[in-house]
């Protein structure tokens, strides 16, 4: 948020970013599963929401947006545990 350099950054540029390799060979895996974005529809609308984004080439998944209070963490913690997978968040509110 603090570098202009991302202001029109897209969650393709970011994954792209995460995954880029260091010595100009294949992407490398970024280690998480998922991960949150706050982009100006984050900050300006009436509620406070995160753009969650799958990190999985194998399962290319749509990202969408999630309430920014306690979902990002019931996400993660079901993604780490595999009692959902990230298409079905998308469908459904956590509990």
């Amino acid at each position: 948020m603090d570098d202009p350099e991302w202001a029109e950054a897209t969650f393709a540029d970011v994954l792209a970013a995460l995954t880029a390799p260091e010595d100009g060979g294949e992407p490398s895996e970024c280690g998480w599963d998922v991960v949150f974005l706050a982009d100006a529809a984050s900050m300006t609308g009436p509620e406070p929401t995160l753009l969650a984004v799958s990190t999985d080439p194998q399962e290319p998944t749509e990202p969408y947006r999630v309430p920014a209070l306690g979902t990002p963490h019931a996400l993660h913690g079901n993604l780490a545990l595999a009692t959902m997978d990230f298409e079905e968040f998308a469908g459904e509110p956590p509990h």
